[in-house]
């Protein structure tokens, strides 16, 4: 008769060996978790499928799974972790804001030549030039909030002061949101595409399906006589 030979084991669910009872590469299995240990000096550590934990090229792996719409994240030491996902993707918009100077003028805020109200985010990147020379961060000027640009001297009258400027987050910016809905002056569309103001289009528009207005109601083209010639 074959002999059957028998590593270390336990029936105990949740049950798992120390140092203390393995020797280095001995194995031992734990039948009711269906789990196989091995050691070595200092850890004992699971071998093969139905792992309570999981390790790669030491990265440790989430032992549960995320709920739905989580994503694989890290802290960066090493430690992976679940997600949220965020809600919507701001996308970032370049402008430019031209100034007329006063003399000794140093504060620079409020409407452009442009009328467009000074507005950028703190952070994401700015230049200023006047007459079209580089002024350097700190050193010429300072941009201490999202509405003030600060020259160190003043400005003689009339000369230029170009503001070039990154803004996140603004309700002129496009959104894409986690579901791919697109905003476009709407940051927190809730359709395919959803359009916070007017829009002005330069070419055809093929419409596949009804265009209905706020209460649902189809729009129509008809003619003189009463035919329906669209919709």
């Amino acid at each position: 008769m074959a002999s059957v030979i028998k590593i270390k084991r336990s029936a105990v669910s949740g049950q798992a060996p120390t140092n203390a009872k393995l020797a280095d590469g001995e194995f031992a299995i734990n039948t009711a978790d269906g789990i196989v240990y091995s050691a070595n000096s200092t850890t004992v550590f699971e071998v093969g499928a139905n792992l309570n934990s999981l390790q790669v090229n030491g990265q440790f792996f989430p032992s549960e799974d995320g709920t739905a719409n989580k994503v694989l994240s890290t802290h960066g030491n090493g430690t992976m972790y679940w997600a949220s996902t965020s809600a919507s993707t701001n996308i970032q918009t370049f402008k430019r804001f031209s100034f007329l100077a006063t003399a000794n003028q140093t504060n620079f805020a409020g409407n452009d030549v442009d009328s467009q109200s000074l507005d950028y985010t703190v952070g994401s990147g700015l230049t200023v030039y006047i007459n079209g020379i580089l002024l350097e961060d700190t050193q010429d000027y300072t941009a201490p909030n999202s509405a003030n640009v600060i020259l160190t001297s003043g400005a003689t009258a009339n000369d230029v002061l170009d503001i070039f400027a990154y803004n996140v987050g603004s309700a002129n910016n496009i959104t894409i949101a986690s579901n791919n809905n697109v905003g476009i002056g709407n940051t927190n569309p809730t359709t395919a595409l959803a359009v916070g103001g007017e829009a002005y289009i330069s070419a055809n528009v093929k419409f596949g399906d009804d265009i209905l207005d706020a209460s649902n109601r189809v729009f129509k083209v008809y003619y003189a006589n009463g035919d329906i010639a669209w919709g």
